[in-house]
């Protein structure tokens, strides 16, 4: 069969297979053989896993066609999984999450002087749950259907540490810090970093058939429930969880939560992230998108932001700095309208002095300029070396693909503000020992 490359990716069959098509098959078939290679597996197992892959998940009858796997991993004319293909796009997302190479977990980072010393096994087991959300993390822009199934480990782990004794000096259990490092990464991974695009819309643009599109989606609401009922929410988790909420079609209930941890920010040393750079970014992506709710949550948004700018403490100071650092200009003119005095405020209070609260650059700042400056000042802070140097969480998901998936965690651009939950500066007490 002859095939005509265009820009876009090349005439089929079935229609033009799009670059991204292309680069997914791509993954995929190198995947697989990497698979094959390792565990010494015919393809005949491989269609053994796909079947048991989607039977797992209520298709009782599925069934793989070997002959169709065989002719999408033929290396000279690949039939190329395309969403208007549902056959061959469910083998390619199925062998996508069975012949996923994951780390090690029992091989993490280099110890460093803190990590010598292990105290408990539950410190083992948080350590291990944070460096591979990292690493999930950090391929999640490879896919989003694989990044969706492979996530649901991490909240079945967090639900289980340890939740009896403080971690921390905050009075953070290993349960609530696993919890919101789980609630962050969901969030990265489901929020596109660029226009506003439902969960449930990325999914169908990866060739998700709607009934399992539906599923996940679902499934992410659910995790989510059960994880906040698993703790007491910290400011933080409910700015994770209204991001992941929000993007999956509980748009009411994922902004009330998003602008209770907004109202909540006012103490960096608490980890009170920058939400509020978080809200400026989906209120902006709204606001383009003509959403028909965005100029009324601007506005509940905007009486909150005066609320914290009259408070004392540390209220207005992550206020200021997001306002500072994002570049929101349809926000802008919209609160104009709306409540033109305390633009003119934040305007002022920008004009000033640069504040020094520490805190995670927006997606239109360079995080390779910005990134030292902040390891140094959450050092100075005492946050952790570990913290200070490696748990900044700066992430872009979903549409951003002129960016390397191997591309350093730096280099990328932010779609969540946020950063991990790391492990106390001093270790924990050791267990108590057993009563005789």
């Amino acid at each position: 069969m002859t095939r005509t490359h265009t820009k876009a990716g090349f005439n089929a069959s079935q229609g033009v297979v799009r670059t991204e098509d292309i680069q997914r098959h791509q993954a995929m078939v190198k995947l697989v053989f990497e698979w094959m290679a390792r565990t010494h597996a015919s393809q005949q197992l491989l269609v053994r896993c796909i079947e048991e892959f989607w039977q797992r998940r209520g298709q009782a009858d599925y069934r793989c066609d070997h002959s169709l796997l065989s002719r999408v991993l033929n290396p000279v004319d690949p039939h190329v999984p395309t969403p208007n293909r549902p056959r061959s796009m469910q083998i390619l997302q199925a062998a996508m999450v069975v012949c996923a190479r994951t780390s090690d977990p029992n091989v993490v980072n280099e110890a460093t002087d803190d990590d010598a010393v292990w105290s408990s096994d539950d410190e083992q087991a948080f350590k291990i749950h944070r460096v591979r959300l990292r690493q999930l993390r950090e391929n999640s822009r490879g896919s989003l259907f694989e990044s969706l199934h492979r996530i649901g480990e991490f909240f079945a782990v967090a639900r289980g540490l340890d939740d009896s004794r403080p971690s921390n000096t905050n009075g953070e259990t290993l349960r609530c810090r696993a919890s919101e490092n789980v609630l962050l990464a969901l969030a990265a991974v489901v929020d596109p970093g660029a226009e506003w695009t439902p969960l449930i819309d990325r999914l169908r643009h990866e060739g998700v058939a709607d009934e399992e599109a539906d599923r996940l989606v679902r499934e992410q609401i659910a995790r989510v429930e059960a994880i906040l009922a698993a703790v007491q929410p910290s400011v933080n988790m409910n700015a994770y969880a209204g991001v992941v909420l929000f993007h999956s079609g509980q748009r009411q209930q994922g902004m009330e939560r998003l602008m209770q941890a907004v109202a909540a920010s006012h103490d960096f040393h608490l980890r009170h992230d920058p939400h509020w750079r978080t809200m400026f970014d989906l209120l902006e992506r709204l606001l383009a998108a003509e959403d028909a709710e965005a100029v009324n949550w601007s506005r509940s948004v905007a009486a909150i932001a005066q609320t914290s700018m009259a408070r004392e403490g540390g209220y207005a100071q992550l206020l200021r700095e997001a306002w500072r650092e994002v570049e929101v200009p349809l926000l802008r003119r919209t609160w104009r309208e709306q409540a033109a005095a305390l633009v003119n405020a934040l305007d002022d209070a920008a004009a000033g002095p640069r504040a020094t609260v520490p805190a995670t650059p927006s997606r239109r700042v360079k995080a390779k300029v910005v990134l030292p400056i902040i390891a140094v000042l959450l050092a100075l802070l005492g946050v952790g070396q570990m913290f200070a140097t490696e748990s900044l969480a700066i992430f872009a998901v979903g549409n951003e693909a002129a960016i390397s998936t191997a591309a350093p965690l730096a280099d990328r651009l932010a779609g969540i503000h946020g950063r991990e939950a790391s492990r106390p500066t001093d270790p924990p007490p050791p267990t108590d020992p057993p009563q005789a």
